[in-house]
């Protein structure tokens, strides 16, 4: 008898007991654009379509990597596939106290294995501190403001610390690193992943951003006045070349 093709939700779904099974504490350490455990380097855990430090490009794609036997009896060569679980990218908005830095993180599996849209809100300030509401915040703990070794503390929901996200010095080379304290199920731990990388993203598009050298100027304030054209566009008014505003 002739089968009928398996719906997304199935095709996209991996095996409930894969979905389901906690992770327990791990060192996730991203180099370019490959994200590994501090366990094991040759095993790729995630890949993204871009190096985030790297900052080049405006649209992120996360693929996570799943291994498994090829024979059923527990013999046989390892495969491998990629999923494309998440993309992440600049959501603009406009709030005429202050425009609200915001990405947004849009999954591409089954709602069992990946959340349909997360906003991550960062603060006017930077990124060292941003949240995405229901789901994971970062901070760095105010006792740690003036100490030299300073990490960025990852809770979930309920405040529950679930990892820590050691500081690199601006421009290094160093791999970042996501030390995952809590048990997680895939879907939370995946979604931590980029929450983590759209983090990392917005936090050296800003850093590269005032590399610039002054001689760039320009190109800054012309930057600055587009936005403000954009803005002021939607309140009725435009904005001179000069930087003043009409309405």
């Amino acid at each position: 008898m002739p089968t009928e093709p398996p719906t997304y939700d199935q095709a996209t779904a991996c095996h409930p007991n894969q979905q389901q099974a906690a992770i327990g504490p791990q060192t996730l350490i991203l180099e370019g654009f490959k994200i590994y455990t501090a366990e094991d380097h040759t095993v790729t855990l995630y890949e993204l379509s871009s190096s985030p430090r790297e900052a080049i490009a405006n649209s992120y794609n996360i693929y996570k990597t799943r291994y498994r036997l090829a024979a059923a009896d527990g013999e046989g060569d390892i495969t491998s596939r990629q999923d494309h679980i998440y993309q992440f990218q600049e959501k603009s908005t406009f709030s005429l106290r202050r425009a609200r830095p915001k990405v947004v993180i849009t999954g591409h599996c089954s709602k069992q294995r990946t959340y349909k849209e997360v906003i991550l809100s960062g603060r006017s300030s930077g990124w060292t501190s941003c949240r995405s509401e229901g789901h994971f915040s970062a901070a760095t703990p105010t006792i740690r403001l003036f100490q030299n070794s300073k990490h960025i503390t990852w809770k979930n929901a309920s405040g529950e610390i679930v990892g820590y996200e050691p500081f690199i010095k601006k421009g290094s080379e160093e791999p970042s690193r996501l030390i995952v304290e809590a048990i997680l199920d895939a879907k939370d731990l995946d979604l931590l992943v980029a929450c983590w990388m759209a983090r990392l993203w917005k936090e050296s598009k800003a850093w590269a951003y005032k590399q610039l050298p002054s001689a760039d100027c320009k190109l800054k304030n012309f930057t600055s006045i587009s936005h403000r054209q954009r803005n002021t566009a939607k309140l009725g008014g435009f904005v001179g070349t000069s930087g003043t505003v009409f309405a």
